[in-house]
């Protein structure tokens, strides 16, 4: 693309405060709204508890933190964008498209993808993985405290699809150019189907892990769902047919929704005329008056 637009002499100028340019972060983070737990702790108010003065007993004070971050990098994932800012999005991309008129210009314009994205999920950030550790008391050197590490699905393990299929086009034009009539008729049928799947794989836990003070893995607990070999969730299961109790490969639970859309625009313009005209014979010399009606009628369906 860029090399077409060099050599095409393209976009070598552009308005920088009426632009804006999409860039992949280096960093790997956003910044994003909400909240998050950073530490729970507890103290004991040892000191207080002693009836003797100068008792010299201090609290303790135990505390778990969550780390949300793996190598310096968020494992924060977006379900999806808000709709304010979406140009930050990766799944927005112009589709060129043109408009035909009758008698006039061809209007070039664009939408932006994904179609239907009311139906994707609202925005929300899932971490992959979150490592919780308990503090230890400023006074014990010997303890066997490790830490956790749950791990959830996210919508990177199972994105949303969008998926369209091939326009459908029927087109009829009808013209009737004669000198006292003249009718012009277009009709033009498009069909095209959009489709969105989306899943609730999105925050369900993948793995819960229980290390020790030596990164030993004590015990761990893994949930697997049924994938194929591109890794998309499997929905089809063996089930038993409750009349004729033969085994039977079936989908079950998936919901199909379907919203049929039909727009119809009609633009008709009606007019008439009359054509004078005028002939005069030398012999005799009357001039003659000849009207000639002359009938316009044009609609545009």
């Amino acid at each position: 693309m860029i090399g077409y637009l060099q050599r095409k002499k393209r976009g070598l100028r552009f308005r920088a405060e009426n632009s804006y340019v999409r860039l992949y972060p280096k960093q790997k983070y956003k910044f994003g709204g909400g909240s998050r737990v950073k530490m729970i702790a507890i103290n004991d108010n040892w000191d207080k508890m002693q009836h003797i003065e100068d008792h010299g007993q201090k609290n303790a004070i135990y505390a778990t933190k969550y780390i949300y971050h793996e190598n310096n990098v968020s494992t924060g994932v977006a379900s999806y964008e808000p709709m304010i800012g979406k140009e930050e999005n990766a799944l927005v991309k112009p589709v060129n498209y043109s408009r035909r008129k009758v008698n006039s210009i061809t209007i070039n314009n664009h939408q932006l993808e994904p179609f239907g994205d009311i139906f994707y999920p609202a925005p929300s950030v899932v971490y992959s993985k979150v490592k919780l550790m308990s503090s230890v008391p400023y006074n014990v050197t010997q303890h066997g405290t490790g830490y956790s590490i749950h791990e959830f699905y996210t919508a990177k393990d199972f994105p949303c699809k969008y998926s369209k299929t091939d326009k459908y086009f029927i087109g009829k034009e009808f013209m009737v150019p004669l000198q006292f009539y003249n009718r012009s008729e277009l009709a033009e049928v498009v069909v095209q189907g959009f489709a969105v799947e989306v899943n609730d794989m999105h925050g369900k836990q993948k793995m819960q892990s229980e290390y020790d003070q030596f990164d030993h893995l004590i015990t761990s607990t893994e949930n697997i769902y049924k994938t194929n070999s591109s890794g998309d969730l499997d929905n089809f299961a063996t089930i038993i047919n409750p009349e004729s109790l033969q085994l039977q490969n079936r989908m079950i639970g998936v919901n199909h929704e379907v919203i049929v859309d039909a727009c119809n625009q009609i633009t008709s313009q009606e007019g008439g005329g009359v054509q004078l005209n005028i002939e005069v014979f030398t012999s005799p010399a009357i001039p003659f008056l000849y009207l000639f009606p002359y009938l316009l009628l044009i609609n545009f369906h």
